[in-house]
């Protein structure tokens, strides 16, 4: 799990349990705050992350159907779309 991902988690549960009370609050003054850390989190997660908005907990996704590491690297990515197009031409 990455490490600043989950700091960034751990800042936005204090926002809302400790300083808006539980439920986030648009009203609030830590809220424009809140929605830059939710921005930073979409920027800086890997592709098997996500953020858990009613906890503000960071969950991991396992790989599945036996992808390899690199199935998310960008030049594999071109590839696969790569064929595709090329599957699509014929």
């Amino acid at each position: 799990m990455n490490k600043f991902t989950e700091s960034i988690a751990d800042v936005m549960r204090y926002i809302v349990n400790a300083e808006m009370r539980g439920q986030v609050d648009p009203k609030h003054h830590l809220y424009p705050t809140y929605l830059d850390l939710r921005d930073m989190f979409g920027q800086v997660k890997s592709h098997n992350e996500t953020l858990d908005l009613d906890n503000h907990i960071v969950k991991t996704e396992e790989y599945s159907f036996g992808e390899d590491k690199y199935y998310y690297h960008p030049k594999e990515v071109a590839n696969r779309k790569w064929i595709e197009a090329l599957k699509q031409n014929d």
